[in-house]
């Protein structure tokens, strides 16, 4: 990652392939990308942002198949592994999750990387308290090049999502329930589950992104915080109001 490539503030970093993952995926992600493009158009913080989607082996890509709307569609790249290279590096590997977000890691353009999942909210009072966080310099004494952040999730039930609400009824729904939904606490020593990973640019190359031996579920996140959390402390930031949700899904 050389520095001149930080052209923008932030980037967000999602994975994943066009095949129906856990229910309707292509849902999940197009309402992923348009709710945070549009909250971020609402801020108006577009020209501080992109989303970088890492395509994984999908026969038909997922830019042409997400139902993704004209703000998200401007911020929005995708990076496309074809199936072939995919299969021969994904090994008997049904999703390599490490080799995954680091081919989408290493394409960011941010001054600061969030990796996060495919299916997160991220509602606008919780977003502008990001921005403005990255924007301050430093977090509670810490410079932000030195910090490891993490955020807290909650969990939008399945019999919600199911229904496939627009953004307008995402956002009733979490103004009416958003603290009473399930929390997914993090495990004490190893900050999993979250719903983001954000770091600096700096500090995602020092520590050469997630460990891409580590190519079946599990473990790959915490492998990634210990060693992370050898050189700099970490902040969980739904302790300063940056409230984020997952949109349930079926279980595996």
């Amino acid at each position: 990652m050389a520095p001149e490539d930080a052209s923008l503030l932030i980037s967000f970093v999602l994975g994943g392939r066009n095949d129906g993952y856990l229910g309707d995926f292509k849902w999940r992600l197009s309402t992923c990308i348009n709710y945070l493009a549009n909250n971020l158009a609402a801020l108006h913080c577009l020209s501080d942002a992109e989303v970088v989607v890492c395509d994984w082996g999908s026969e038909t890509p997922l830019a042409e198949a997400l139902d993704l709307d004209e703000v998200a569609r401007s911020i929005t790249r995708f990076v496309r592994v074809p199936p072939t290279i995919a299969r021969m590096s994904q090994k008997d590997s049904p999703f390599p999750y490490v080799i995954v977000q680091n081919a989408g890691i290493r394409r960011a353009r941010g001054q600061f990387i969030a990796q996060t999942d495919s299916d997160i909210l991220y509602p606008l009072g919780s977003l502008e308290r990001l921005l403005g966080l990255l924007n301050a310099g430093s977090y509670l004494g810490t410079p932000l090049d030195k910090a490891l952040f993490v955020a807290s999730r909650r969990q939008l039930p399945l019999a919600v999502a199911q229904k496939q609400p627009g953004p307008d009824e995402i956002d009733r729904y979490l103004t009416l329930y958003g603290n009473m939904l399930k929390l997914d606490r993090l495990s004490v020593g190893f900050l999993a589950p979250s719903a983001l990973t954000l770091m600096h640019r700096s500090l995602w190359e020092a520590c050469a992104g997630y460990d891409e031996r580590l190519i079946y579920w599990e473990w790959m996140d915490i492998d990634l915080y210990l060693r992370v959390t050898q050189r700099c402390p970490w902040f969980d930031l739904a302790n300063s109001g940056v409230h984020l949700y997952h949109l349930e899904h079926k279980k595996k």
